[in-house]
């Protein structure tokens, strides 16, 4: 595009510009856009995809709880089927236990007679034990000749230690004494046997009452002859249908040889 422009002053005093149209290569066309929609429509268009959307997510919600609920419900018909044939075993289990009727009977009739034989060998003593650990407590080359014991049941339940002097102050009452006879190497060993029955349990105040010298004992020498009382309280008791704790508690089983 080309202009020329004349800047005289004609007579009327106004600047005259003169302007060379441009051809028509030179137009340019200015885009305009404009929304010509009402509104109206506009709003309605945005409300109708809002309710769309809510009614989308009200379906998922409704699914979600269509399943839920079908889940629960195959839950608990799952636990009525295992209710109703648990129930049904138990059933044919208790149409069996006739078939056992007898076996249950005898048991508890062993469990009866069980106790009844507990309670009355209560003061009872498993005299094989006693002489078992009498013998394995005897020190090396003490020999026992003769044991001579009695128990009473009815000093078992009382103490004895009322109308005279009595060595058992170990707090379980007295149940009944032993007599030992025996032979020994020296004054030592007899000692010495008797400070191992005194940890024996259930048995108490083992006593030397006399110790001859000279009598020879196991083995060859001189040696000593002794006899020694021992008391018998209510730990030894209870050796044969008592329970595990009570049979525990009378001695400790050893060889039948004389120990170390």
């Amino acid at each position: 595009m080309s202009a020329a422009t004349d800047h005289s002053l004609p007579d009327g005093g106004v600047t005259a510009v003169s302007a060379e149209l441009p051809s028509d290569r030179g137009l340019r066309f200015v885009a305009v856009r404009a929304d010509l929609m009402p509104a109206e429509i506009t709003r309605a268009r945005a409300a109708e995809q809002m309710r769309s959307r809510v009614l989308i997510g009200l379906a998922a919600v409704a699914a979600l709880l269509v399943l839920f609920y079908g889940f629960s419900w195959w839950q608990t018909h799952s636990a009525r089927n295992d209710l109703s044939a648990a129930q049904s075993h138990g059933v044919e289990l208790n149409a069996q236990t006739a078939k056992y009727a007898p076996l249950v009977e005898a048991q508890q009739r062993t469990a009866s007679i069980d106790a009844q034989l507990a309670q009355l060998m209560t003061g009872d003593l498993s005299w094989r034990t006693m002489l078992t650990t009498l013998r394995s407590k005897a020190p090396a080359g003490t020999t026992l000749t003769q044991v001579t014991g009695s128990v009473s049941t009815d000093s078992a339940t009382t103490s004895t230690t009322t109308g005279g002097f009595s060595l058992n102050d170990t707090g379980p009452a007295q149940a009944g004494t032993l007599t030992l006879t025996g032979t020994a190497r020296d004054k030592t060993s007899v000692a010495t046997y008797a400070d191992r029955l005194a940890a024996v349990p259930g048995l108490t105040a083992p006593t030397p009452t006399s110790v001859t010298s000279g009598s020879g004992g196991t083995g060859g020498g001189s040696g000593v002859t002794f006899t020694m009382n021992v008391t018998i309280n209510s730990k030894a008791l209870g050796g044969r249908y008592a329970t595990a704790p009570a049979t525990a508690t009378t001695g400790v089983a050893g060889s039948t040889t004389g120990g170390n």
